[in-house]
């Protein structure tokens, strides 16, 4: 099954452009530790997300340190909670372990460098990586695009067999 989640949305408007176009999942990416140009602080997340309707998912789009990204969904609120960051399986593990209480989800972005198609990750191996992330707890793992310029979200789509090994590891 295919799912869509436009992700980046910064306003009421792309919220409902979102959704109006039959969005599965929105995005908010939430004090994002790198400069992006759609980060927003947690109270306009927090308000851009209460305004999602029934049976669409909301995503905040964090990194950072485990008590930062913790503290941030749990004020925010989402349905899922994405780590976009450089984060460990240890680090991943503890997030997952926290948010138990909260009922959110945790997901992974596994992110992948469009020059050298290795994992930005402790293991550099696109499905080594995914097989150790899928130990750690998390609901499902995103795979991402990395260039020199742009940490994620770069629009570059990525070697489809790569994605399907990984997608198998996981299966």
């Amino acid at each position: 099954m295919t799912r869509v989640k436009i992700c980046g949305l910064m306003n009421p408007s792309d919220v409902a452009m979102a959704v109006g176009a039959g969005a599965d999942a929105l995005g908010f990416v939430t004090e994002y530790p790198i400069p992006v140009p759609w980060n927003l602080d947690q109270d306009v997340s927090r308000h851009l997300i209460a305004q999602a309707p029934p049976f669409v998912t909301t995503t905040a789009v964090v990194g950072g340190s485990v008590a930062n990204m913790v503290a941030i969904a749990r004020h925010v609120r989402p349905d899922v909670l994405q780590l976009h960051g450089d984060e460990t399986v240890d680090e991943v593990r503890e997030v997952c372990a926290a948010l138990v209480p909260d009922g959110i989800k945790v997901i992974k972005a596994l992110r992948i460098d469009i020059d050298t198609g290795l994992a930005q990750f402790s293991d550099p191996d696109p499905v080594g990586a995914a097989s150790a992330l899928a130990t750690a707890g998390i609901a499902a793992l995103v795979i991402d695009s990395k260039t020199s310029t742009r940490p994620a979200g770069t629009g570059v789509p990525l070697d489809r067999d790569l994605v399907l090994r990984v997608a198998e590891t996981l299966a």
